[in-house]
């Protein structure tokens, strides 16, 4: 169909990114699975990160990868994901600051919170 054919379309789809945040949930399966797509609409438009596939928002790699173009992207990504107290510790890598993105369990993780004063006593 020719809807189908439009939202396959990579630069329609990453021009209506710029536009809209909603842009990226329209796009065809195709290019929601394709990594370098949904990093390139991340950078483009941060909010769009909550329509990424759940595989991609589930990985912590790709998670990782998104979030160092902007943060807020941590907030975005798979529940389960960002309450393992081992991937908090990685995004300790991006600043304390990502703390505020994560659940509030992390606070109470001493590895986690020694790991923040670790990082951010200067």
């Amino acid at each position: 169909s020719a809807a189908k054919e439009l939202c396959s379309d990579r630069e329609l789809v990453m021009e209506a990114v710029r536009q809209c945040r909603w842009a990226l949930d329209c796009a065809g399966e195709e290019l929601k699975a394709d990594r370098s797509f949904v990093l390139e609409a991340a950078r483009i438009n941060p909010a769009c990160f909550r329509f990424a596939p759940p595989d991609l928002r589930s990985d912590g790699d790709f998670v990782l990868e998104a979030a160092r173009l902007d943060i807020s992207i941590l907030e975005h990504a798979a529940d389960a994901l960002r309450a393992e107290p081992k991937f908090a510790l990685r995004a300790l890598e991006l600043g304390t600051q990502v703390l505020a993105l994560l659940p509030k369990e992390h606070y109470a993780n001493r590895a986690v919170l020694l790991e923040a004063v670790r990082r951010d006593w200067h």
